[in-house]
């Protein structure tokens, strides 16, 4: 698989094994960040409501805040940006 439009001075095309693992995600995000960035300029937007805590858990509500964090991160590279900023804005 080859991906396009890398980010620097050169638009060549790079085999995906061979890109480092910054150059994925940058690459990741060049195709959600559109998604999202619509999904923010729209209030009416309707998001799943979801629970990024439990007050009931043993769980420290910090570690909590991590796993929230990587649940965003693992919706966002699944490109499932509704999800993510859905849990994003339930964390505030």
């Amino acid at each position: 698989m080859f991906v396009y439009g890398q980010i620097g001075s050169t638009s060549s095309a790079v085999p995906s094994s061979e890109m480092t693992p910054r150059e994925s995600k940058e690459t990741l995000w060049d195709l959600v960040s559109s998604r999202v960035s619509s999904l923010l300029q729209d209030d009416e937007a309707d998001l799943p409501r979801l629970a990024p805590f439990d007050a009931a858990s043993e769980v420290e509500i910090d570690e909590q805040k991590v796993g929230a964090v990587y649940k965003i991160q693992k919706h966002l590279e699944k490109r499932e940006a509704e999800q993510a900023l859905a849990l994003l804005r339930a964390a505030r």
